[in-house]
């Protein structure tokens, strides 16, 4: 388990690589009218699982120092202990879920990847060998 705040970075930076497509791939068999769909069933929907990883993409760029700009209400359902509601309309499309995902995973990419570049440089290790 990480302790410091490079380690920390970097062990946020190495898995939001494997993000990028992982999305798309996993969302691509599925019809955009089944999205926010349990089917009868009692397991979570598409549309709450991803959303649930992009609002958490963005808890992660906050912890990380940076900016996430969420929208209204995007706590309310996707916040830890949050359950899914069977009503698709307060979800967005099946487009839009990616597309926000791919975008805020990008972010998370570069902001992770920013903090551990600046805590490597910053490190008082790293001072110390310096000529």
């Amino acid at each position: 388990m990480p302790t410091d705040s490079y380690s920390i970075a970097i062990a946020i930076a190495k898995p939001t690589r494997f993000m990028h497509g992982l999305a798309q791939m996993l969302c691509d068999d599925i019809d955009p009218s089944k999205f926010a769909d349990r089917l009868g069933t009692f397991i979570n929907h598409s549309a709450f699982v991803l959303g649930h990883c992009d609002y958490y993409a963005g808890v992660r760029v906050q912890m990380l120092g940076s900016d996430v700009l969420f929208e209204s209400g995007e706590a309310d359902l996707y916040q830890f202990g949050v359950e899914h509601l069977d009503y698709s309309a307060l979800y967005r499309s099946k487009e839009k879920y990616l597309d926000h995902f791919e975008q805020r995973s990008a972010n998370l990419r570069r902001a992770s990847s920013n903090r551990a570049i600046h805590l490597y440089w910053s490190s008082p290790q790293k001072r110390a060998s310096m000529p």
